[in-house]
């Protein structure tokens, strides 16, 4: 039968027995105990301190980009929203247009498109921040920031802004209508997650200037 430790230990370890039953050995063992649960606390209590601070920096940054994604969507939907307004002012005034040349029309026409697609825009902006922006840049910009399906679309859509007069002409949108460049506007640049409200965005069919 194996002895119990309280009878083989000191018979085994005889000189080491008296100093582990001393108050010295009771303090060592207290201490090497006490201390290693001490670092496996702090260890764990680290770990998840920096864990912790990871998820507050990964929540902070799907915050910021959050709140960067709805500004340049409203700051796209409020340019494509400028032109097409400028576009029913002309449509309204009755403005006579010229059908010479491929890229000729009303001049207004030609103003209200180039205010907001050209490199710079000439209107105010909404966030003072992207005021030397072009609404190109926003697109891209805009473009890595959302998912997969919307990449796409957005993909296309900046094909079409980059050459806005070649996408009027195989439209059929000439310059001398500025009805119809609305309409080849909200079909073909406007999407779904830019009606945000602002005027003429939401119309759809026959009527841009619903």
């Amino acid at each position: 039968m194996e002895k119990p430790p309280a009878e083989w230990w000191p018979k085994t370890y005889p000189r080491l027995w008296p100093l582990l039953n001393s108050s010295f050995g009771l303090w060592f063992l207290t201490s090497v105990v006490v201390g290693g649960l001490g670092a496996v606390y702090t260890h764990n209590q680290n770990e998840k301190n920096e864990a912790l601070k990871k998820l507050e920096f990964s929540q902070a940054e799907d915050a910021n980009r959050r709140r960067l994604i709805e500004k340049l969507d409203l700051e796209i939907a409020f340019r494509l929203s400028n032109t097409i307004s400028q576009l029913a002012a002309i449509a309204d005034g009755n403005e006579r247009c010229s059908t010479v040349g491929a890229k000729t029309g009303c001049p207004s026409v030609q103003r209200a498109i180039n205010s907001v697609f050209r490199s710079r825009t000439s209107l105010p902006t909404m966030f003072p921040e992207f005021s030397n922006h072009s609404i190109l840049a926003l697109v891209a910009e805009l473009k890595p920031l959302v998912p997969i399906d919307e990449q796409r679309k957005l993909r296309d859509v900046l094909s079409d802004m980059s050459g806005i007069y070649t996408m009027l002409q195989v439209a059929g949108a000439p310059l001398t209508d500025p009805k119809k460049v609305a309409r080849a506007i909200q079909s073909k640049l406007v999407l779904p997650r830019w009606d945000q409200g602002f005027y003429y965005l939401d119309c759809r069919g026959d009527d841009p200037f619903c």
